[in-house]
């Protein structure tokens, strides 16, 4: 979880939260980069849709800092390989009928699994809250992004 702390023109504390996390979008720019500079260190499966790390595949710092910045969430990390969840325990039990443990887990709630339209919906239905209070918050899906 990335975190900023700032202060609203009121004077009132502002504070951020970004989840750190893939988003394991429909169309990964991060894995078309990544087949341009080290084909198969990104690949994304047809049936989850997850945007998945192999390991076996050595990249770079270079080729991996241009692989991160055309992430358009800022998400891929990198220690001797390219990180990101590995969805070791996304795929188990979401295929036993359960929930990620990263969402289960989660201790805001904040973290959400499951259908694409019912997450939009959900989403939706907060940005109603929020733009009470903030006017012009906004809704940015990943696919609207490039």
């Amino acid at each position: 979880m990335r975190f900023s702390d700032a202060t609203d023109p009121r004077g009132e504390p502002d504070w951020h939260f970004f989840p750190d996390q893939c988003r394991h979008c429909l169309y990964p720019l991060c894995k078309e980069a990544a087949d341009r500079k080290a084909k198969g260190a990104i690949l994304h499966d047809a049936r989850t849709r997850a945007v998945l790390f192999n390991p076996s595949v050595k990249v770079s710092p270079e080729d991996f800092k241009e692989i991160r910045e055309i992430c358009p969430f800022d998400i891929p990390g990198m220690t001797r390989r390219p990180v990101a969840c590995q969805m070791h325990d996304v795929l188990r039990p979401v295929g036993e009928g359960m929930l990620p443990a990263c969402v289960k887990t989660c201790p805001t709630g904040t973290m959400n699994f499951g259908d694409r339209e019912a997450i939009l919906k959900m989403a939706q239905n907060r940005l109603d809250e929020v733009k009470k209070v903030h006017r012009r918050a906004s809704l940015i899906l990943p696919e609207a992004i490039g």
